[in-house]
């Protein structure tokens, strides 16, 4: 009996100090519920915030393709640009010396014509222009590039026409020596060189000498380079004379044709 008392003392004992503690202890209930939020808030710690920078990560990525994405469609325009503009500074840079060419020499209603075709053969020296019947070119034009000159159009299509240069072994061109004033007729062989034939013994020929159009006849104007003497040789009555051309095709992308003045 006595153990029995004893034991509900002690029982009616703890009631009362806990009674007493909540009852003058307010803040016992969040004290309490700290020790049962702990583990939620470590939990949230380690598990959610991963989560979190999971998705702020994601967003940022999505963000910088976008910014790549409008960059490289930036850097794409630029490039067209800048392949525009090296495209015209190349075109004038190719047709500058003509310009002058043309103001130094009043060539008014000289055409401007890109070269499509080089032929360079044994049996052929001509050019293809991209200029035709629908600008104006006709036979027997002349083509010239700075002071030299080119050849004579041959053919006319409405886009393009040719061009057979003083080069080929079909063409022939009154000419005279600059320094001498020794006339004879320059003529093509569809090689590096060509010739000055119909050449008189009885005059002079010089190595070096500037070989120039005389004008006559119907086609080709007087006054444009066609090569320097190489090699002059008297052979009976006349000479054997190579000319060294003034034009390189590998030098021309462009050229005038113009009418003979």
């Amino acid at each position: 009996m006595t153990y029995i008392k004893w034991s509900l003392c002690t029982i009616a004992l703890v009631a009362l100090l806990v009674h007493r503690v909540i009852y003058f202890s307010p803040g016992f209930i969040d004290f309490a519920f700290s020790f049962i939020s702990y583990p939620t808030l470590v939990v949230q710690s380690h598990v959610m915030q991963p989560i979190r920078d999971f998705f702020e990560l994601r967003k940022s990525r999505e963000q910088l393709e976008r910014e790549v994405v409008a960059l490289t469609s930036h850097n794409t325009a630029l490039q067209e640009q800048q392949t525009q503009l090296l495209s015209q500074i190349n075109y004038m840079h190719d047709i500058k010396e003509l310009v002058d060419y043309k103001k130094r020499y009043q060539t008014d209603h000289a055409l401007l014509a890109q070269i499509i075709q080089k032929t360079s053969t044994p049996q052929e020296h001509s050019i293809m222009i991209n200029a035709g019947s629908r600008k104006g070119v006709s036979i027997d034009m002349v083509a010239v590039f700075k002071n030299k000159l080119v050849g004579r159009v041959t053919q006319v299509f409405p886009c393009y026409s040719k061009v057979v240069l003083v080069t080929d072994q079909r063409c022939k061109v009154a000419a005279f020596c600059s320094k001498t004033k020794s006339t004879g007729i320059f003529e093509g062989a569809n090689s590096k060189n060509a010739q000055l034939t119909h050449v008189s013994h009885l005059v002079t020929v010089q190595v070096g000498d500037n070989v120039l159009s005389s004008g006559e006849g119907l086609v080709f104007p007087h006054g444009f380079s066609l090569g320097t003497v190489e090699h002059a040789q008297p052979n009976g009555l006349s000479y054997d004379i190579e000319i060294k051309p003034s034009i390189s095709l590998a030098d021309m992308s462009y050229c005038y044709v113009i009418d003979k003045a």
